[in-house]
C-alpha cells in the first residue's frame, strides 16, 4: 500500500478517535501521542477543526502557539474558533496564556503601514493612539507612532473626543476649548435636529445635557393634531395617541413648528 493511502488511513483513524472522545487529551491518550503533537498533526493536514466540536479550552490550549507564531490577534483567533473575544480571552487567562497579537513591526515599511492604520482608525473612530494600537492588535510602540506622526506633521489631537456619543449628542472632531478651570467645551451635533453647539464635557459625561436646549424644550411643549383638534401635553403623548413614530415626530418638529407624519399634521403650541 502506498504512502498516500497510509497517511489517509492514519488521518481517518485519528478523526474517528476524535469523534468519539471530543477532547484532544483523551484522543491523544488513546493514540499514545502527546496532545500538542496530535493538534499539530491536525493543523498540518488542514483538518477543519470547527467540524470536530472541540471545546474552547482545547482550541485555546493547543492552538495558542500557532496563533502566537503567526501573529494572530485575539479577535481573529476568537472568530476562527467560533467564539467571542471575551470568552477566548478569559479562557486563555485561566490557562495562564497571553496572546500578544500581530508580530512586532520593526522595518520602515512596517512602521509606515502601522502609522497609516493608526491614523485612519483615529480619524474615523476617534480615541487615542494607545486605543488604536490595542484595537488594531499592533505591537509597535506608541513612541514610534508619535515620532512618525510628528515627522509627517499629522496632528490627531482633535480626534481624541471625536465620535463619542452621549445620549443625543455626537462629539465632532476639534480641539476642546478650555474656558473653565475644571471643564472644557466640545463641539457637538444634536442628533435630534442636526445643529451644532459647544457643550460642556462634564454635562455630557454626567448625562445632565442630553440634547440641545431647543429640542429639550420642544419635547415637553404641548402639541396639537390639526385633523382631530386634540391637544396633547407633549410630543410623546401625541405620538402615542396617533400611533406614529415618536422619533419621526420629534425630528419633524425640531425643524419646524408644524410637520406631517403618517397622515397627521402636528403643530407645536405657541
Amino acid at each position: 500500500m502506498d504512502t498516500t493511502n497510509n497517511q489517509a488511513l492514519e488521518l481517518s483513524a485519528v478523526l474517528k478517535v476524535l469523534g468519539s472522545k471530543r477532547r484532544i487529551k483523551l484522543a491523544a491518550d488513546a493514540l499514545s501521542v502527546e496532545p500538542q503533537v496530535l493538534y499539530d498533526f491536525l493543523v498540518a493536514n488542514d483538518v477543519d477543526l470547527s467540524d470536530l466540536n472541540l471545546t474552547v479550552t482545547d482550541r485555546a490550549r493547543y492552538g495558542f502557539q500557532h496563533w502566537e507564531d503567526s501573529g494572530t490577534s485575539l479577535v481573529a483567533a476568537a472568530a476562527e474558533i467560533g467564539t467571542t473575544r471575551t470568552v477566548l480571552g478569559s479562557t486563555l487567562n485561566r490557562l495562564g496564556l497571553y496572546l500578544s497579537g500581530k508580530r512586532t513591526r520593526t522595518g520602515p515599511e512596517d512602521i509606515e503601514r502601522a502609522v497609516t492604520d493608526v491614523t485612519q482608525y483615529i480619524m474615523t473612530k476617534g480615541g487615542s493612539i494607545p486605543d488604536a494600537l490595542r484595537s488594531l492588535g499592533l505591537s509597535i510602540s506608541e513612541a514610534t507612532v508619535r515620532n512618525r506622526l510628528r515627522e509627517k506633521d499629522i496632528d490627531l489631537a482633535p480626534y481624541f473626543y471625536a465620535y463619542r456619543r452621549y445620549n443625543d449628542w455626537l462629539v465632532l472632531p476639534g480641539m476642546p476649548q478650555y474656558k473653565y478651570e475644571n471643564d472644557k467645551l466640545l463641539r457637538c451635533r444634536c442628533l435630534r435636529c442636526g445643529k451644532e453647539f459647544d457643550v460642556l464635557y462634564n454635562n455630557l459625561a454626567s448625562g445632565k445635557s442630553k440634547c440641545c436646549i431647543n429640542c429639550a424644550s420642544n419635547c415637553n411643549r404641548a402639541v396639537r393634531v390639526l385633523e382631530t383638534g386634540e391637544n396633547y401635553s407633549s410630543m410623546r403623548s401625541a405620538a402615542s395617541a396617533t400611533l406614529v413614530s415618536y422619533t419621526a415626530l420629534r425630528t419633524g418638529l425640531a425643524e419646524n413648528d408644524e410637520c406631517s407624519v403618517d397622515g397627521f399634521t402636528f403643530q407645536l403650541a405657541a
